[in-house]
């Protein structure tokens, strides 16, 4: 805050006053909250349970509600023309489905890791260290290759489809499955994929946009990783509980352990559906070439930006 205050040169340009959407705050914040709860108490009431439902409709009705006040308001938290561009939208909806399968997948793994191969925390850390090491190989080095030589939805798709067919890889794990090859090979292919599928999609975040919307632009990207990563847990993790209690009340003499794998290859099916779904996204929405906007896609920001000032 002091280094702000002594260096950060205040803004020149004449500002409007501007208030804080609190109504739009409220809505998204309780009905996401809403939405994520509804998923979560589906894992032990069921999906027909009224709290359930009533958590999933209150969280959908609140949302529809919040999409209402930000097309009305002066000074909206999330301003609707920030989602009518079809890269951006492209860009924000298929990292919400890329990021709702990696971080539930992640979590799956740690259960797989630690309960059925017996791998202490400190170990399974270690074991985390390929698909780290991969996403961040796949965001800096080949995304970046790869960007100067294709266009970004050949990107996104190419690097969504690969991360489907590593989750898929992960439905041939079992109990006795050593860590290599096949452990290792999927979280590579998975964390490459989506490590270079993701720094199109960042990028395509603020493509096209004036100063004035930047920030809450590459804050919406954000915000769709972080929305992605939440219902995603609940979600699959109620899939993969209840996948495991159905297969121990048909199979009464299978171990614990073989009911698990099954209900995390359940959850990997569906994470893998959702990668796909990303991958599709991707080819539909995103239309930017791999040099970004042409000049006459810049001319209307920029016209934009000048009525702004």
């Amino acid at each position: 805050m002091a280094g702000a205050w002594a260096y950060v040169a205040r803004d020149a340009r004449p500002q409007r006053s501007t208030r804080l959407d609190l109504p739009g705050t409220v809505l998204a914040t309780v009905g996401l909250v809403a939405l994520v709860l509804g998923f979560s108490e589906a894992n032990s009431r069921g999906w027909s349970d009224g709290i359930t439902l009533g958590a999933i409709g209150l969280g959908v009705i609140l949302l529809a509600a919040f999409a209402l006040v930000q097309a009305r308001t002066r000074d909206p938290l999330l301003p609707p023309r920030i989602l009518t561009e079809r890269n951006r939208a492209g860009a924000y909806l298929s990292a919400t489905l890329g990021l709702l399968s990696l971080f539930a997948v992640t979590l799956f793994l740690t259960y797989y890791l630690q309960a059925v191969k017996g791998y202490s925390p400190a170990l399974t850390g270690v074991a985390f260290l390929p698909i780290a090491a991969a996403q961040v190989i796949g965001a800096s080095a080949l995304g970046t290759w790869l960007l100067g030589r294709l266009s970004a939805r050949t990107v996104m798709a190419g690097g969504y489809l690969i991360a489907a067919a590593s989750v898929l890889l992960m439905t041939s794990l079992d109990a006795g499955t050593p860590f290599a090859p096949t452990l290792l090979v999927a979280q590579i292919g998975l964390g490459v994929g989506v490590g270079a599928a993701l720094l199109p999609a960042t990028s395509l975040a603020t493509y096209g946009i004036g100063p004035d919307d930047a920030g809450v632009a590459s804050a919406t990207i954000n915000v769709s990783q972080q929305v992605g990563a939440s219902i995603g847990v609940a979600l699959l993790n109620t899939v993969a509980t209840n996948a495991t209690a159905g297969y121990l009340a048909a199979h009464t003499t299978v171990t614990r352990s073989v009911a698990l794998v099954h209900g995390y290859q359940t959850a990997y099916v569906w994470a893998a559906a959702f990668l796909i779904a990303a991958a599709v996204v991707s080819l539909l929405l995103v239309s930017a070439g791999r040099r970004g906007p042409s000049r006459s896609e810049q001319k209307p920001a920029k016209r934009e930006t000048t009525g702004a000032r």
